[in-house]
């Protein structure tokens, strides 16, 4: 049997939502917020939590809990801002994180099986657990594949 392919040596931003770690490129992550920052507000559509606005743009905030966790989360810590590629345009989104993050350098992915989930780019082998690495415009893809008229957020809040 011949052992999977291994990747060149990346860093990571590690972060917790529901009962497991994930894991980012840290070479797509922006910055991390303070969820105190996000602005939510009436709208129909369930893949969105709210917005952040930072360095001069709106970020949409996107509940990736309800698919990595299985559900969405009530108590969110930071929100991480990463950068997407969509063809020639790079755009901003931000992910709920539920605790601090941990930035790893220097590990080696290792493929992904067939069993996971199209948004899982590869894993990181730890000492004591496996972390998906997540592909972050497959992610949105996913997203944009839930119907928008299900489980839609009730009411006006805005947090400063």
């Amino acid at each position: 049997m011949t052992p999977p392919a291994i990747s060149a040596r990346k860093s990571f931003v590690l972060f917790p939502l529901g009962a497991k770690r994930f894991a980012v490129p840290a070479d797509n992550v922006v910055e991390l917020v303070g969820a105190s920052f996000l602005h939510t507000f009436q709208h129909s559509d369930p893949r969105l939590l709210g917005v952040l606005v930072t360095r001069g743009r709106v970020v949409p905030v996107l509940d990736v809990a309800r698919m990595l966790a299985g559900e969405s989360v009530a108590e969110l810590k930071f929100h991480l801002i990463t950068k997407q590629h969509v063809g020639e345009t790079t755009g901003w989104t931000a992910l709920p994180v539920q605790g601090e993050c941990e930035i790893i350098a220097d590990l080696e992915t290792f493929p992904a099986s067939a069993e996971h989930p199209p948004h899982v780019a590869s894993l990181l082998l730890l000492v004591e657990e496996v972390v998906e690495v997540l592909d972050l415009e497959r992610l949105a893809a996913s997203l944009s594949a839930i119907p928008s008229d299900a489980e839609p957020l009730r009411g006006v809040e805005v947090h400063a």
